[in-house]
């Protein structure tokens, strides 16, 4: 859903209250989770927006939580919504999960607004979801991209769990309303040397081969991603687009710069953040000492960028103080930057997922500005040729390409962004015998 699903969902909190006055029954305590922390801080300031008071944050540190969880959600004599917020990573901790569960079996329960709902495809959040469905009998899952990509039964048990699709909006009737900007689409070819472009091939009819619930399928997507990271293709593609961009009509301001989004592991005990890959930061970093080698005001913001400096980073982001932001993957789900007039996204084998959520992102409209027109410079990263017959590169690299068509599909440019896109894959696919 595409739409500003945070208020259509407290909407119904609010729909929901006098219907259990009118029944005299408490109100159900609202549970909402959340990928992120800097969601997690989006979602209080909107749920205070709306005039609720009652906000407990269950996230960052334990010592937030940890005493007041379990009366919070189970105390019966509440006459408004109470809520708790959390983070993904919190919710499936053995503590939090424990007080759910135990306020479920007091005969509590709950009103459960999950955001970004794919993020519960994982078994670790799938088992969280079985052990808390007593307490949260009441559900509203949300997500702009509800299907597991490549997984069928994930996808059905998760819709199931939920009731199934009862709204949707789509950037198309977006754009028409004028609630999202329209924008101009341009792909930016990138082409890996003639061995990493075979291997490229390679992994991508290995991944093409592989069942939907294979232990190998993820690892093979990781080595996909490795292989392209450690190209670099897309620094030497960003180089070569900057000038550009610095000579145009419009002034580089008001840019996001999407670097590779990371796999790493859980950090300590005191995070609610995936961490990011080492390396990966390290070709963030590359990207911001060459914007700053070229005299453009340029930061971060990474998923463990404390709350105070994310919130002065966007602000002087807004003013133009600072022309460009740098991220990895924080800014992907739900983040709402509407200043954001162009996106620059330097990484080209993104599941579906990031391609949905970015593109909404950046066409979001800021308050009191007008005929906001919005650019996306994608670089396209493909092999240069293959040694396969060309209808069966075309085959594998279609499936891939297909996130760029539906970019160009409701662009303003569209049949200009269409012909790039076509004439990549001419190259990509042309037969070129070892």
């Amino acid at each position: 859903m595409l739409f500003r699903s945070t208020i259509a969902s407290l909407a119904a909190v609010r729909r929901f209250e006098p219907a259990r006055r009118e029944e005299k029954k408490p109100f159900p305590p609202v549970i909402v989770t959340v990928p992120t922390r800097i969601l997690a801080d989006q979602w209080v300031k909107e749920i205070q927006k709306l005039g609720f008071t009652s906000i407990l944050k269950g996230y960052n540190s334990a010592s937030n939580w940890l005493d007041v969880l379990e009366p919070w959600v189970a105390d019966p004599s509440a006459e408004q919504p109470r809520f708790v917020v959390s983070t993904y990573r919190t919710f499936s901790d053995t503590r939090f999960r424990q007080r759910l569960v135990a306020a479920g079996e007091s005969g509590a329960r709950a009103l459960w607004i999950a955001d970004e709902m794919h993020n519960l495809a994982s078994s670790r959040l799938g088992a969280t979801m079985t052990e808390v469905a007593k307490l949260c009998c009441y559900r509203i899952g949300l997500s702009a991209t509800p299907e597991i990509e490549g997984d069928f039964a994930t996808t059905e048990r998760l819709l199931n769990y939920f009731g199934l699709v009862c709204a949707s909006y789509e950037l198309k009737n977006g754009i028409e309303d004028g609630v999202l900007c329209p924008y101009r689409y341009f792909p930016r070819p990138s082409y890996l040397s003639a061995a990493v472009g075979e291997k490229y091939l390679t992994l991508l009819r290995q991944i093409e081969d592989s069942p939907s619930n294979s232990s190998s399928l993820l690892d093979l997507y990781r080595q996909s991603r490795e292989l392209v990271r450690t190209s670099g293709v897309q620094i030497s593609a960003f180089k070569e687009l900057l000038p550009l961009l610095k000579s145009g009509q419009r002034p580089l301001s008001h840019t996001l710069v999407y670097c590779p989004p990371g796999y790493g592991s859980y950090g300590g005990d005191q995070s609610d953040e995936i961490d990011t890959d080492e390396s990966e930061r390290r070709l963030l970093e590359e990207v911001v000492a060459y914007l700053r080698e070229e005299g453009i005001t340029v930061s971060s913001i990474l998923g463990d960028t404390p709350a105070a400096q994310r919130e002065l980073r966007l602000e002087k982001f807004k003013s133009g103080e600072l022309q460009v932001i740098c991220a990895i993957g924080c800014l992907d789900e739900g983040v709402d930057v509407p200043a954001i007039e162009r996106a620059v996204v330097l990484y080209s084998v993104d599941r579906l997922k990031q391609f949905v959520q970015r593109r909404g992102r950046i066409l979001r409209i800021p308050r009191g500005v007008k005929n906001k027109i919005a650019e996306i410079y994608d670089i396209v990263v493909l092999p240069h040729g293959s040694s396969l017959p060309a209808s069966q590169a075309a085959e594998l690299l279609t499936k891939e390409m297909r996130r760029y068509t539906e970019f160009a599909r409701l662009s303003i440019n569209r049949e200009a962004a269409q012909k790039e896109i076509d004439q990549a894959l001419s190259v990509a696919t042309a037969f070129q015998p070892q």
